[in-house]
């Protein structure tokens, strides 16, 4: 009995649902989402790692790592989607409950990136290595090998909001992936000069051919 009550309350919601469906509500999103993009649900698979929250992504035979240093940029904001990227995959739950998950890249044939839209969440292909490509620093036209010039520092608590001597701003990009942009805050601590990123761990140590380059002294 308790069964029955509970399949006709559901079949009443749909219902509901649907015959109030508009295309702006959660239900007539995905329900255009089922319409105009059925090939690309479930394109973009989130895999659990381990037990500590760890995760990767799946598309197309390729994992994709998360950016935990929270380094990259490949949009201007969250709110807009590059007009040239198109949709890779999304997912959400039946009938538009809970969250619309939509991921975009350059091209749909093996991306070095993919990212979320709704927030800055993103993936890099994993055989690609940020240490080991070669950054073009903006506005000065200077390229470097990232390895070769910026260390990983664990000196002290980084705090992406703070106020540090000479600080500056600039920024790299891949110039084998230009949409993979590192903005990077330059400055000074005693004598030591470091570039934050967009997370507390994201702290390097400059070493001083890129000060040179950067004219820093």
């Amino acid at each position: 009995m308790l069964k029955r009550i509970a399949i006709l309350l559901l079949i009443s919601t749909f219902l509901i649902m649907a015959s109030s469906c508009s295309s702006t509500s959660a239900y007539g999103v995905w329900k255009n989402m089922c319409d105009q993009y059925p090939d690309q649900k479930g394109k973009v698979q989130i895999v659990s790692d381990n037990d500590q929250g760890d995760y990767h992504a799946e598309y197309e035979g390729f994992d994709y790592n998360i950016d935990k240093l929270k380094l990259f940029r490949v949009r201007e904001s969250t709110r807009e989607i590059p007009e040239d990227d198109v949709l890779v995959g999304w997912d959400a739950l039946p009938f538009g409950i809970g969250y619309l998950d939509k991921y975009y890249s350059y091209t749909r044939d093996n991306p070095v990136f993919i990212y979320i839209s709704r927030y800055n969440g993103l993936y890099l292909r994993s055989d690609y290595n940020y240490e080991t490509d070669t950054f073009v620093i903006e506005g000065f036209d200077k390229e470097f090998v990232f390895e070769d010039m910026l260390y990983l520092s664990n000196d002290f608590s980084y705090d992406t909001f703070g106020f540090y001597l000479n600080q500056t701003d600039i920024t790299l990009y891949s110039k084998q992936y230009p949409r993979l942009r590192i903005p990077l805050r330059l400055f000074c601590v005693g004598n030591t000069w470091y570039v934050g990123g967009g997370s507390a761990a994201a702290l390097f140590e400059v070493s001083d051919e890129l000060l040179n380059m950067l004219n820093m002294n």
